[in-house]
């Protein structure tokens, strides 16, 4: 596990591995006297600033290449003190602006460097998402759903549509075309990731509003019990959270499908390391997972690598 953060900052929060083991997220608290949060990447075992302004920056997601996306607090774009997303690689930034754009959030970038965003429009104050094509530049106004939150290399976006006004189900947008993956009986429901076979996850309420972790499989919405599913490789394994602690009820706590089985990753590490992991994030091809987690007490970004039995 790694508990550093930037220079003298208090919390960190990691978001995303790739297969190399290359972490993204964002520290928070005093670096260089600057009271922002800062992007970083953990490569080698070292944690390296991504923005070297003082202005506020995250990182959220990264694809094999080493390509970042994020958001930075800049001035630029026709608005000033705006958080507008970015591509950070090989020390430099792209920064994705559109016509008419106040704002902006970044979501996910696949392994094709297509980065997946939404931005905030003057006009109505429309909230958009884009596809990014980093190899060309060129923008597709797209995805038409109400959340968006991941992509991969098949430009296959996952998230939430309105079915009604008070009901949202987990979405598929693929070619144009948005394909309900459905509900397990409740109002709400939230594709979050998906891999390169299309394999979705997330959380669907069941009646009463009670979240469940589910794996939707190109033709069912499998039910993995009480809890939400946040990102799945192409071995199948799945992270999210539970509200299982080792046997005891907690609010959240860190969780593994595999192999049909779910595990409670706090009660794998070893006892007394001052952890307690919380909402894992991100979990590679190798098994590796990213996350947020207490560390003696402070927010941690944590990562757990596989121990072979």
């Amino acid at each position: 596990m790694f508990s550093n953060t930037i220079g003298s900052d208090t919390s960190s929060y990691a978001f995303d591995i790739n297969d190399a083991g290359d972490v993204v997220g964002y520290s928070d608290g005093a670096r260089l006297l600057c009271d922002r949060r800062n992007a970083f990447i953990w490569r080698n075992g070292e944690l390296i600033p991504l923005e070297p302004f003082c202005t506020g920056s995250e990182a959220h997601a990264i694809n094999s290449a080493g390509q970042v996306l994020g958001n930075v607090v800049t001035g630029l774009c026709g608005a000033d003190a705006e958080v507008l997303p970015v591509i950070w690689h090989n020390g430099e930034r792209t920064l994705l602006c559109t016509a008419g754009q106040i704002g902006g959030s970044f979501m996910d970038i696949n392994d094709l460097g297509t980065a997946l965003f939404t931005v905030s429009r003057r006009v109505n104050d429309r909230h958009v998402h884009y596809l990014y094509e980093s190899g060309t530049g060129i923008y597709t106004e797209g995805p038409l759903l109400y959340e968006a939150f991941a992509v991969n290399s098949s430009h296959r976006v996952v998230g939430s549509v309105f079915v009604e006004p008070n009901s949202l189900h987990g979405a598929i947008w693929e070619n144009g075309m948005v394909i309900d993956i459905g509900t397990f009986g409740g109002r709400l429901t939230f594709a979050f990731g998906i891999n390169e076979q299309g394999h979705v996850v997330g959380y669907s309420d069941v009646t009463g509003d009670v979240p469940h972790a589910f794996l939707w499989t190109g033709s069912d919405l499998l039910d993995l019990g009480a809890g939400y599913a946040r990102d799945i490789n192409e071995s199948m394994d799945i992270v999210g959270m539970t509200g299982d602690l080792c046997g005891q009820e907690v609010a959240q706590s860190a969780a593994l499908w595999k192999g049909g089985r779910v595990f409670h990753l706090n009660c794998q590490i070893p006892p007394g390391t001052g952890w307690s992991l919380r909402e894992p994030m991100a979990i590679n091809n190798k098994g590796q997972i990213v996350g947020q987690g207490r560390y003696n007490g402070n927010e941690r970004a944590f990562l757990l690598n596989p121990v072979k039995p």
